[in-house]
């Protein structure tokens, strides 16, 4: 799901740190942080949730069990930009059981691919079988305005991810599916519970750039003839990988 909005987010000239583990490499950070997360008590998360700019205050409604920044669980970086607290946070919300990841990392901090695929592997290994992601996204459809929410169906990423990804060590050489991993099941809910409460759903076509820059008028033009709704900076890379390691069992 998706909120479209004109506020842009802000990145601090500061670089933040990394935690070190003695084996840096894309599988034993997730396996070092998994590990530590479970000793703490984090064990079978039904799904997991990432809240992006603007979706932080809805951990308000979290049952917290556990809480820890980003930058306390090896192996992970903490958060630079506004608005991402970089909390990591286990809890229930209605009595499911799940994690948070409360702020996000992007490109265009200079963040690997193997830094934002880091919330789809760790959930998987702790045990997560579906991914909800939500961002601030900029409008491209004139029938939206300010505030709408967007549940995405499809995406269009502009972010060479499938290569990166295989330098890096996420994925092997083996072509994987592209497919759009958004679950009908999951998207049908949110629509009823949308109605439940009287707020109006969109569905659209998320389209990645890297930025940290706006677009230009012709780059919107272009997204918006490739079929884009909404445009962000961030999201499809952990969706992406959210498709090959995290396994949701209805479509």
């Amino acid at each position: 799901m998706n909120g479209t909005g004109s506020g842009m987010n802000h990145v601090s000239t500061a670089r933040s740190s990394r935690n070190i583990v003695p084996d840096s490499s894309a599988a034993a950070r997730v396996t070092t942080a998994a590990s530590w997360l479970a000793e703490r008590g984090v064990v079978d998360p039904m799904g997991m949730i990432v809240l992006g700019s603007g979706w932080a205050p809805l951990i308000e409604r979290v049952e917290v069990l556990g809480r820890w920044p980003y930058s306390e669980i090896p192996g992970l970086p903490s958060c630079s930009v506004k608005g991402h607290p970089g909390d990591l946070v286990y809890g229930r919300w209605d009595g499911v059981p799940l994690i948070v990841f409360v702020g996000r990392w992007h490109a265009y901090e200079g963040r690997t691919p193997e830094d934002l695929a880091l919330p789809p592997r760790i959930a998987k290994a702790l045990g997560a079988r579906w991914m909800l992601g939500t961002n601030a996204a900029g409008g491209i459809d004139s029938n939206l305005r300010v505030g709408d929410l967007v549940a995405v169906t499809d995406d269009l990423s502009f972010w060479a991810t499938g290569r990166a990804m295989q330098v890096s060590g996420i994925v092997g050489d083996t072509p994987q599916h592209s497919g759009a991993p958004y679950s009908q099941r999951l998207v049908d809910a949110l629509l009823h519970a949308a109605e439940d409460v009287g707020i109006s759903l969109h569905r659209g076509t998320l389209a990645m750039m890297t930025g940290a820059n706006y677009e230009a008028a012709a780059e919107i033009a272009m997204l918006r003839f490739a079929g884009a709704s909404v445009v962000s900076m961030s999201t499809l890379p952990e969706v992406r990988l959210s498709l090959i390691h995290i396994s949701e069992p209805t479509r």
